[in-house]
């Protein structure tokens, strides 16, 4: 705890000086703002809009991250991994501040009791929160903050995961002696059900809260109960670039774009394509042969380890000269895969939202996602004929038309593929216009951004006067969609 301290009066000595200094302040907590996931989409695609937004043209950024984090360094990532790009003007008003016990957020520090461990490390200062430590947000209002903003991709704690544990189902965060003992599942549970409890507790320092889908608000208004001050603001997607692609002359190729963690589901896909080419063996070789492509980003030697299994048991399936791995790619190489790909493979359970399947949606894949969470409630759509129960894979533009396809087992993976790539050519040209067309303006990042600043406008300016550094503005409904879960 004292190492926590340390990181702590550092922040609050920092805040300081630029009071004295009169300088207006809006802070980021995101410790690993160099990663590629989504969660730092978010992050710079925000910071790239108050940036441009003139109501906010005497403001410095901060971000509190992991201690070496180089500035200059990580916004080329920025760049070359999400096409977001600062002036020089721009970038001179960002500031990263390390912190040096920033370690102690990993989970690989605690196998065991991972909730409480990793979110008691992670009490440092906050003014706007964008990877979801909500154990922050008393600390943010004890140093004198007047708002506390929220944008969570996916609660730390949800009644899903309770009714895992409960009904000793087997998964990334759930085995050995908690899914397989009855003595093992009920002190799990009850880990659980304390940890949901003091969640709640500290969720309700949020002035602002701002769900990613309709899955986590629905999780978040069971959990944190506060539907007065939650709406649901969808992520930005890069819908713009990836509508260029044309949608004829793609490849037999199946991109599968995760990072690489247990939860992404890799063995799944493999078992997946497995099924498919055992049962239809025109796809393993020649010219119709299909190939799984795993784009995904490798953060530390855990993920490293993951890919590398994935290879191996590509290997051990006997289907690895129809599977390749591709790590850390940049964005250009990302881009052209999507590009000349047909199929858009999912796998995540209950994934929060889903910014890869809108990302093959745009770029003209057929997607295969996972029927379960946002992809399933806020992304594809599936309609069937309620005569045949055959797919409405006709030439309508209406949102009810199918614009992919949901799977959760192997069995339907392999299913839903086969009849991807076995649709005619112009059910599988409707498809990919009305999946683009579908994703086109609602997952921009002109609409996220339009959508955050509706949030802080006319606020900031409010309470700045009071505390120099501004954090975060009462909820307004222009520009997002109102929590009715």
């Amino acid at each position: 705890m004292l190492d926590l301290k340390e990181d702590l009066i550092k922040a609050f000595d920092e805040k300081v000086v630029e009071l004295a200094k009169g300088v207006d302040t809006i802070a980021f907590f995101h410790p690993f703002c160099d990663a590629g996931g989504g969660g730092e989409r978010v992050l710079w695609v925000l910071i790239a809009g108050l940036l441009k937004a003139s109501d906010y043209s005497q403001y410095k950024i901060t971000i509190y991250c992991k201690e070496g984090a180089e500035k200059e360094k990580v916004l080329a990532k920025v760049q070359d991994q999400f096409n977001v790009a600062f002036t020089e003007s721009e970038q001179k008003r960002i500031h990263l501040v390390g912190l040096k016990h920033w370690g102690l957020l990993e989970a690989k520090r605690y196998p065991r009791l991972t909730l409480i461990a990793q979110s008691l490390g992670s009490a440092f200062v906050v003014f706007v929160d964008t990877i979801g430590f909500a154990f922050t947000f008393p600390i943010a209002k004890l140093f004198g903050c007047k708002k506390v903003i929220a944008y969570v991709h996916y609660p730390t704690i949800s009644s899903d995961m309770i009714g895992v544990v409960r009904g000793g189902v087997e998964s990334f965060n759930n085995k050995g002696m908690a899914a397989n003992s009855s003595l093992g599942r009920n002190l799990k549970l009850g880990y659980y059900k304390a940890f949901a409890f003091l969640y709640s507790i500290v969720g309700s320092f949020a002035d602002v809260i701002l769900a990613n889908s309709s899955w986590t608000i629905g999780h978040l208004n069971n959990i944190w109960n506060l539907p007065d001050r939650t709406s649901v603001l969808y992520p930005p997607c890069d819908t713009n670039s990836l509508a260029s692609f044309g949608l004829e002359g793609r490849q037999n190729v199946i991109v599968s774009v995760a990072q690489f963690r247990p939860e992404k589901a890799h063995t799944l896909q493999l078992q997946s394509l497995l099924l498919l080419l055992n049962q239809h063996p025109e796809y393993r070789t020649g010219p119709r042969k299909v190939t799984l492509l795993f784009i995904g980003g490798v953060r530390n030697p855990t993920d490293q380890a993951l890919a590398t299994s994935v290879r191996t048991q590509s290997v051990e399936m006997g289907i690895e000269d129809n599977v390749e791995i591709l790590i850390n790619a940049s964005y250009p190489d990302l881009k052209a895969w999507l590009g000349r790909a047909s199929i858009g493979m999912h796998a995540m359970r209950d994934e929060h939202f889903g910014i890869g399947v809108v990302e093959y949606m745009a770029a003209g894949l057929i997607t295969v996602a996972h029927n379960s969470g946002g992809p399933k409630m806020d992304i594809v759509s599936v309609k069937q004929d309620s005569q045949t129960g055959l797919l409405d894979v006709s030439s309508s533009t209406s949102s009810n038309s199918t614009s992919g396809f949901l799977a959760q087992t192997k069995e339907e993976y392999a299913a839903e593929i086969y009849k991807a790539l076995t649709l005619t050519p112009t059910e599988q040209m409707d498809i990919r216009k009305r999946a683009r067309e579908s994703v086109l303006t609602r997952f921009s990042n002109k609409s996220f951004q339009e959508g955050f600043l509706n949030a802080m406008k006319g606020n900031v300016a409010a309470f700045v006067g009071n505390a120099r550094t501004a954090v975060a503005p009462s909820p307004v409904k222009n520009g997002l969609i109102p929590s009715a879960l």
